[in-house]
């Protein structure tokens, strides 16, 4: 694996991981919106269920996205979550985002141990996404 190849990675990582989450936050707030609507239903008309579950849906998407700091998401925080789950990318995967022509000697050294250890992890951090 090459390190543009590792940076698609950490970049595809990413992705899944605020796809799931934004995923999970919309099936909470359509869940929220729907009983919302089911009770008003019950004791209003229609046109008030409707602004009730459109209102409960959208500030439950709202605090769950702010929970989940998914507007704070960046590559930092995947690769913090890279670090912390596979010790043997000894806490340098961020070597892998940074241009080989900026490293050190030793920096390039310890960048192509990452990589060849990045390469054997990949599989395991994309099914094993929970940041």
């Amino acid at each position: 694996m090459s390190i543009t190849e590792a940076r698609y990675q950490l970049k595809r990582l990413k992705r899944k991981y605020f796809a799931l989450r934004i995923a999970e936050v919309y099936l909470w707030a359509l869940a929220s919106a729907s009983i919302a609507y089911g009770l008003t239903s019950l004791f209003a008309s229609a046109v008030y269920g409707y602004i009730l579950a459109t209102t409960v849906g959208l500030a439950l998407f709202s605090l769950v996205f702010i929970r989940y700091r998914l507007h704070l998401l960046n590559e930092r925080k995947v690769i913090a979550f890279i670090d912390q789950q596979h010790q043997q990318l000894e806490n340098s995967t961020d070597l892998l985002v940074k241009e080989s022509g900026t490293l050190t000697l030793l920096e390039q050294l310890q960048q192509q141990r990452v990589l060849d250890q990045f390469t054997l992890v990949q599989h395991d951090l994309l099914s094993r996404i929970h940041l």
